[in-house]
């Protein structure tokens, strides 16, 4: 998947996914997958266009779902072989006429576009799909809509997938999103209390413009090299030995080696307890010990299922 942080110019006719797709959820999918197998019949190139928010401003409105990194990466697996990602500061005070000639006509070559039923575009969101219909309608661009996904009788949506991550509710979060939420933030140094205890962990450190789950421990798996080990991490800030930044530290089970300075992926599966703080590094090495056992046996039963 070629990304382009700007928008390019694009030689083959395209079909192009419109969104902002921050969870890349199963209503995001819908749209994208409808743009791709539309593509696929029709000799056309699968295309997304999306953007990217200042940092500020998204820690402000509580940070983004998944990391850039995690989006594109999940994005990618569906098909879509063109990512036209500019800044949203760089076109969001154009009018929507201007996006439709100027980006989605001469730029990126559309033919077909694919959105949401609440899909807007222009300043002040000034068109909405009816219009953006009509204003596409005059380059020969056709407009489809695609309906939101319902799961549980409500319609799948981002704020439904903050709320599940806020409560600690991975099974809904992972429902919604189609596959286990992750993070990839770096590995940085920490404190090393964990070597002290025999339970040496990573430490990836949240970035502001990303949402914070629930406080807490979590069975998590990571993947490495080509192999996932069976986890367990502490999301939080530390408590027990004067942490301030949230961060997650993870025990990864069976691995012995340095990732300082890797982006390494981390997946979520199931909230255990909430944060607490422990008198004594050894009640902690038994909260810890206690992770690790579920850990390992939520993975053999995942790897179980996964042969079925």
């Amino acid at each position: 998947m070629k990304v382009y942080k700007t928008f390019p110019t694009l030689k083959n006719e395209t079909a192009i996914a419109l969104g902002y797709f921050d969870g890349v959820h199963l209503g995001h999918r819908a749209v994208i997958q409808t743009a791709v197998t539309y593509a696929q019949n029709s000799n056309l190139e699968p295309a997304i266009f999306t953007f990217s928010l200042d940092e500020e401003l998204l820690a402000s409105r509580g940070g983004d779902i998944l990391s850039q990194r995690q989006k594109e990466k999940r994005i990618e697996a569906l098909g879509i072989e063109q990512y036209v990602c500019p800044p949203a500061s760089t076109f969001y005070q154009n009018s929507a006429k201007w996006f439709v000639q100027e980006i989605l006509h001469e730029k990126l070559n559309a033919k077909t576009v694919f959105c949401g039923r609440d899909f807007t575009i222009g300043k002040g969101k000034e068109a909405g799909v009816n219009a953006l219909e009509k204003l596409c309608a005059e380059y020969g661009i056709t407009v489809i809509v695609v309906e939101d996904v319902q799961e549980n009788g409500k319609p799948v949506s981002s704020t439904r997938i903050r709320n599940a991550l806020k409560e600690g509710n991975m099974q809904e979060a992972n429902t919604l999103l189609a596959e286990p939420y992750a993070i990839d933030f770096e590995v940085m140094h920490g404190k090393k209390i964990g070597r002290t205890i025999g339970r040496p962990t990573i430490n990836q450190i949240y970035p502001p413009h990303i949402l914070s789950p629930q406080f807490g421990v979590y069975v998590t798996e990571v993947y490495l090299n080509g192999k996932t080990y069976a986890a367990a991490t502490g999301f939080g800030t530390r408590p027990t030995v004067s942490g301030d930044s949230a961060s997650a530290e993870t025990f990864i089970i069976g691995f012995d080696g340095d990732l300082y300075g890797e982006a390494v992926e981390t997946t979520f599966y199931r909230y255990l307890y909430p944060q607490e703080k422990f008198a004594t590094l050894e009640e902690l090495s038994a909260r810890i010990d206690s992770a690790v056992k579920a850990a390992e046996e939520d993975k053999v039963a995942r790897d179980k299922q996964e042969k079925y």
